[in-house]
């Protein structure tokens, strides 16, 4: 990306991925995820918990790479339609 690409990635991810959401719809999905998963982690033994841990890791370096993949998609289409 360019600089300044990267620069309004940045401010998208930190500000501009907020006003688009529906507040209370994800502070619901967040909650039933944190409930599902603080009991998944209650039920494991040190060894699975590591292996989750791992696949957290790997699960949001995935996101991060669809969330560029996704910014990047909507600035081409923003430079074609301009």
């Amino acid at each position: 990306m360019t600089q300044l690409m990267e620069l309004l990635y940045k401010y998208t991810r930190e500000y501009g991925i907020y006003k688009q959401l529906n507040h209370q719809e994800y502070a619901d999905a967040e909650a039933m995820e944190e409930r599902n998963l603080n009991s998944l982690k209650e039920s494991l033994n040190v060894r699975q918990l590591a292996v989750l841990e791992r696949f957290q890791d790997a699960a949001g370096e995935r996101q991060s790479i669809e969330l560029e993949a996704m910014f990047r998609a909507a600035f081409a289409l923003a430079r074609e339609l301009s």
